[in-house]
Formats: structure tokens, C-alpha cells, sequence
């Protein structure tokens, strides 16, 4: 009688672990479906990222001692000073004077442009004369930006 008793248990447990495996099987092969039909979708989303179409648009808020010069040499902005002409012309509903951000002010920071443009940038940063302190914005600026 213990012997047969042991030999169902026995019996028992082989059936749940051939049924346990059998289960397991049957998740992996319903993830492997899932991941497959969501594979697409993670393409077409890096597709749209990557796309020239989508200009996203980073954020910067204005820190105490920031010029756009300090700003545009970040890394996480453009990493070379002379670029900050772009985050003017990015910003000029907000910034009348490049001399002039404020604290807390958010700016966009745009990052996709032409090399031509870059290089002309670049070019107009050198042609600005050296910074004169002011309160008020210039009326007028040394160059057109």
C-alpha cells in the first residue's frame, strides 16, 4: 500500500513538472509573438525620430551667470561657443539682445541645420564686436543676426 501510495506521488509530480514545462513553453512562445509583433513598431518609432521631417526641440533654462556663449558651449546644447548665434535666432521672440537672457528664462534649442548655416554663424560670432556692458537692450545691433 505505500508503495503504491508513493508511486502516485511519484507519478503526480512528474505529471505537474511535464505540465509546468509545457506551460512555460507555451508563455516563451506567446512572448516570443508579442515581441515579434512589437518589433515593427520600435522601428517605425526610430524612423520617425531619425526622420528630417521631426525637428524636436530641446529645452534650456536659464541659469544665474549663463550667456548664450556659455550656453551653446555646452555639450548638451552644441558644444562650441561660436554657435550661439543659432540659439539667438532660435529664440528672437523672446531675446531682442543677445547680451540680454534672463534667469528662468526657457530657450529652444533647435538641432538640426545645414552646414552652410553653421559655418555662417560661426562666422557672424567672430564679426561681433567685443561685449560693452548695458542694462537696456541696443537699439540696434552690430550685426544682423
Amino acid at each position: 500500500m505505500i508503495a503504491k501510495n508513493c508511486m502516485l506521488i511519484i507519478l503526480s509530480i512528474i505529471a505537474a513538472l511535464f505540465a509546468g514545462c509545457a506551460s512555460a513553453q507555451k508563455v516563451k512562445q506567446e512572448a516570443a509573438i508579442t515581441q515579434s509583433e512589437q518589433k515593427p513598431v520600435k522601428k517605425q518609432a526610430t524612423i520617425q525620430a531619425t526622420g528630417k521631417k521631426i525637428n524636436k526641440e530641446q529645452k534650456y533654462l536659464v541659469k544665474k551667470g549663463d550667456s548664450l556663449w556659455k550656453i551653446s558651449a555646452k555639450s548638451s546644447v552644441y558644444g562650441d561657443p561660436f554657435e550661439w548665434p543659432l540659439l539667438f535666432r532660435a529664440n528672437r521672440d523672446q531675446i531682442t539682445d543677445p547680451d540680454l537672457i534672463a534667469v528662468n528664462q526657457e530657450l529652444g534649442v533647435k538641432k538640426e541645420f545645414d552646414d552652410s548655416l553653421i559655418e555662417d554663424v560661426k562666422q557672424e560670432a567672430k564679426d561681433t564686436p567685443p561685449y560693452k556692458a548695458h542694462s537696456e537692450p541696443r537699439k540696434e545691433l552690430p550685426l544682423k543676426y
